[in-house]
């Protein structure tokens, strides 16, 4: 059997043609359709293999463009020909054209679909990961807080133990007083009799209940050795459940999520740690305050356990991120105590130099300039304030002297009003007033200086100063307050004793001049002259005893006369308060004055040879000296008599010695 065969050919369509007259149009129709549809599966299985090389639409489109033209270009060139079977294969044609193309619109589609279904399943696995993360991290924090409660539990039971061994050793030092007490109540009552016999049975009895009394309050002394462990103990172990439990409250209050909104984030922690003025703190804790409390606490751990567990808690972790951090914590937190050391060290080396001072100017000029460095700013000052005149006063770097009114400003509330440490302030203050201007400032801070009074005698200021240092520096300053305090003490107890030695140098030369006196004239001048150097008064009164007669600047009077013939009747100095209202006073004979008088008998011999009469004043002999202090030379409240009573002594000896017989 013959037929027409067709061939299709890239890039041009070639047709021939072969007539069979044995072959009916029906038979061609169906062998030649036959035949296109046989090739028909090969077109498509190549169009899926370029589908699949080049997986993109673009491509593929292209593809079919070209096969449509190829059919384009076969429809055509069967145009011409007007028989059943080419109509056929025409229709056959463009019905295969239609089905191409709605076969590409479908496979566009199918892998617009096919990417959307991959991406749709990278989400699924991605989802699936990140809540297998989290599922993890959930394990880990119930794992922690099983730990954790676990830690808490053995804490409060070895908490409970203590407190049961402090009652129980509580109960024993109880017992043992009373044995003591009983003990010693027996030794009195034994030794309270008068026992003659059983002596030797008595004394070893006694001699055992002491050295039974000793070995109880040994044993005493003992316990309360470990009472007061165990409180210590106690009082770390009470911390440290007590940073267990906030631990504990913050595994189970924690959040964790992947997103911004569920990550809890510590706030900065606000520094409100207050020192006191007068003492230093017993911890370095407080240089803790400004971190977080995860970091102080892990901090605290680290302290408590050693480097040892901080070794192996960091290699343990899995997240680089956490150990970085933890490292740069360590690392931190060792050149910030370097830094702290060193400026300890440094404020030590200048209060070596500082203790050889004698006067407070050049303590206060050394101050100015050898902690500008040590504070890392221009302006340190150290006032000195005199209550009396409600002033301050300080030294610069030159020497200069620089005066504070405490009539407003910050120095005035510190000084009358609130004694405690002036935090820095960053708006503009008033500090203080000077003649001729009002002085303000920021960034400042106030370290007052007390002594032994109730109001402070110094201020320390330190201006301009660094507010991420600002725990540090109020520390330096607090150790400058106390080590200032020690200096200014020194310095006032150098000066108190050098004008004590002077004052009773003032007796020595005294004694010695009276003692070179020549006849009775110069000695009286010279006791009135020495009466002026030590008491500051002028007035003084000798006189001298002679043929059983007062004898005053030549001239005699009864020895009966005025109140100095009581102290020659009793020969015993006396203290006369309101001399001129006594009933024996006489004006020309005693001395005349509103203060007390200190009378008292020269005596040489066993005779009053004299009697010598001066003026006691109550009021103190005050030098001025800062802080407001009266360094009181010469007479004092509770020394008048002994003042008087050596003057006189004195006056006695140096007579006897000037007029011996």
């Amino acid at each position: 059997m013959s037929c027409n065969t067709y061939f299709l050919e890239r890039p041009k369509i070639k047709l021939n043609k072969i007539n069979q007259p044995q072959c009916t149009p029906k038979k061609q129709c169906d062998f030649s359709v036959q035949k296109f549809t046989k090739t028909q599966p090969d077109e498509r299985t190549t169009t899926n293999n370029l589908s699949r090389r080049l997986d993109s639409s673009q491509d593929t489109n292209m593809i079919l463009e070209q096969r449509l033209h190829w059919i384009d270009q076969l429809a055509e060139s069967l145009k011409s020909n007007q028989s059943f079977e080419v109509g056929k294969i025409l229709q056959s044609l463009q019905q295969m054209a239609v089905t191409l193309k709605q076969a590409s619109k479908n496979e566009i589609e199918l892998n617009q679909k096919n990417k959307l279904l991959n991406k749709s399943t990278l989400e699924t696995i991605s989802q699936k990961q990140i809540i297998q993360q989290l599922k993890e991290q959930q394990n880990h924090f119930k794992q922690d807080n099983i730990d954790q409660s676990k830690k808490l539990h053995l804490t409060q039971m070895e908490q409970q133990k203590l407190q049961r061994d402090y009652l129980y050793q509580k109960q024993l030092c109880e017992e043992y007083y009373k044995k003591v007490r009983s003990l010693e109540k027996r030794i009195e009552m034994i030794l309270e009799k008068n026992l003659s016999t059983h002596q030797d049975e008595l004394r070893m009895t006694l001699s055992e209940l002491v050295k039974d009394n000793e070995q109880l309050k040994r044993n005493v002394i003992k316990r309360e050795k470990e009472i007061e462990r165990l409180k210590e103990l106690n009082q770390k172990l009470i911390q440290q459940n007590n940073r267990l439990s906030k631990k504990l409250d913050n595994l189970k209050t924690k959040r964790v999520g992947t997103k911004s909104d569920n990550i809890v984030i510590e706030d900065n922690y606000v520094n409100n740690y207050v020192f006191d003025p007068n003492q230093l703190p017993q911890s370095l804790e407080f240089r803790l305050s400004q971190l977080t409390s995860e970091q102080n606490d892990f901090l605290i751990d680290l302290i408590e356990h050693g480097a040892d567990v901080f070794t192996n808690q960091v290699i343990q972790l899995e997240n680089m991120q956490q150990r970085k951090d933890l490292i740069n914590l360590i690392a931190n937190q060792f050149i910030s105590q370097r830094e702290f050391s060193e400026k300890i060290n440094q404020i030590m080396n200048e209060f070596i130099t500082l203790i050889s001072y004698r006067n407070i100017k050049d303590f206060q000029i050394h101050v100015s300039k050898g902690f500008k460095m040590i504070f890392q700013t221009e302006t340190v000052r150290l006032w000195i304030i005199d209550g009396m005149t409600c002033k301050a006063y300080t030294h610069d770097p030159n020497g200069q002297q620089q005066v504070a009114l405490l009539t407003e400003g910050v120095f005035q509330k510190i000084v009358y009003e609130n004694f405690g440490i002036k935090s820095p302030s960053k708006e503009q203050q008033l500090l203080y007033i000077t003649e001729g201007s009002k002085i303000y400032g920021k960034n400042f801070l106030l370290l007052p200086i007390m002594m032994n009074t109730k109001k402070p005698c110094g201020l320390l200021e330190i201006q301009n100063i660094n507010d991420d240092m600002i725990i540090d520096i109020q520390y330096y300053g607090l150790l400058v307050n106390m080590l200032s305090k020690s200096v200014i003490t020194s310095i006032l107890s150098y000066d108190a004793l050098y004008k004590e030695l002077k004052y009773q140098d003032l007796f020595y030369s005294s004694f010695i001049k009276l003692c070179q006196s020549t006849n009775f004239d110069d000695f009286e001048q010279r006791i009135q002259d020495s009466a002026y150097s030590i008491f500051q008064i002028a007035q003084t009164n000798l006189i001298h005893v002679e043929d059983n007669k007062f004898k005053k600047k030549g001239q005699y009077y009864d020895i009966r006369s005025g109140c100095a013939y009581q102290v020659y009747k009793s020969q015993r100095p006396q203290i006369l308060t309101s001399i001129t209202k006594h009933q024996n006073f006489d004006e020309n004979i005693d001395i005349s004055s509103i203060l007390p008088v200190f009378a008292g008998p020269i005596i040489q011999d066993n005779q009053v040879v004299a009697i010598l009469e001066f003026i006691l004043k109550k009021k103190k002999l005050q030098d001025q000296h800062p802080f407001g202090l009266q360094i009181q030379i010469g007479f004092k409240v509770n020394s008048i008599d002994e003042d008087a009573q050596k003057f006189y002594d004195l006056a006695s000896k140096a007579y006897c010695i000037a007029f011996k017989k």
